[in-house]
């Protein structure tokens, strides 16, 4: 957010941030930026040097790679940018198991899969946000067409992921029945997308894959 301050201030979605606003001062949010990731990520190696260097890779990624590197150059950042939105579910398995093992990768995959659907759906309902910001996206490099299709197999990929996640860890047949009609209803949404250009059903599978992930997530943590 500190280093994003100037070009928050040209969006209307992101105005109101405590940055931006005035509300708080860069030279406080950036102490305070810095004091949470070091102690935090200090405090990740003392539980586990694995967990710690997940940990690291995330913030790494995320600050450098997404923010400091990418963001204001390429569209693509948003990949970057969803490696670091996987580190948490893939740490937090690391460190319950002591490895890194390819469930926990899927599960994070399924996370970097679910990320387009969300920021790619922001930058066409905010394309005129972005564009005043010169932010480059997927509609205004791409059309809004290519993006629908990138949003789509993406949001395909994050729900075979966790089906899949869900199939190796074996939870109950009770979830999975539940699972797999939620995903079926997840792949339907993103069929749909392609086939029909509305912005209503962009929306709708907007909101219905953050709902599908939360309810797979409870579904994990209760069946497991």
């Amino acid at each position: 957010m500190y280093f994003d301050r100037d070009i928050d201030s040209k969006m209307k979605r992101t105005a109101h941030r405590p940055l931006p606003s005035g509300k708080i001062k860069p030279k406080e949010a950036l102490a305070l930026g810095i004091f949470f990731s070091v102690t935090g990520t200090l405090w990740a190696f003392l539980l586990s040097p694995l967990y710690g260097l997940i940990i690291f890779a995330g913030l790494f990624f995320d600050v450098f790679v997404y923010t400091v590197l990418l963001k204001r150059k390429t569209p693509w950042s948003v990949i970057w940018g969803g490696i670091s939105g996987g580190m948490p579910i893939l740490a937090g398995r690391a460190l319950a198991l002591g490895k890194i093992d390819w469930i926990g990768i899927l599960f994070a995959v399924s996370i970097l899969l679910w990320i387009p659907t969300h920021i790619l759906t922001f930058s066409m309902i905010y394309y005129k946000d972005y564009h005043k910001a010169g932010i480059p996206t997927f509609p205004s490099i791409y059309g809004f067409r290519y993006t629908r299709l990138i949003i789509a197999i993406s949001s395909i990929g994050a729900s075979l992921s966790i089906l899949f996640g869900f199939l190796s860890l074996g939870i109950s047949w009770g979830y999975m029945r539940l699972l797999a009609i939620l995903t079926v209803g997840f792949i339907g949404l993103a069929f749909m997308t392609i086939i029909k250009k509305s912005e209503k059903i962009n929306f709708g599978l907007f909101k219905y894959a953050s709902l599908y992930m939360l309810g797979a997530m409870l579904m994990l943590i209760i069946g497991g």
